[in-house]
């Protein structure tokens, strides 16, 4: 029986949840509208290719935060912070 490899690998979710703990520091240090994936990426110590190989966008990394916060946040409920 062949293996199927998994989606995410344990040095992808490994190196994802480096740039969660970053990210969080960030957001946290400047606050959303100061903060950008330049910014993230330079704490890091990578590029921003990396960060947009896992979020598409600022906005979603920070939505990633607020669920990881809390998992039961919707959209709806994050639409606030675009306003």
């Amino acid at each position: 029986m062949v293996k199927l490899a998994s989606a995410t690998s344990p040095k992808r979710d490994q190196r994802r949840e480096a740039i969660m703990s970053v990210a969080r520091e960030v957001f946290f240090e400047n606050g959303y509208a100061a903060t950008s994936m330049s910014s993230i990426a330079a704490r890091l110590g990578g590029s921003k290719g990396t960060l947009y190989n896992y979020f598409k966008s600022k906005e979603e990394l920070f939505e990633a935060q607020v669920r990881d916060f809390n998992p039961i946040a919707t959209l709806p409920q994050l639409d606030r912070f675009n306003a």
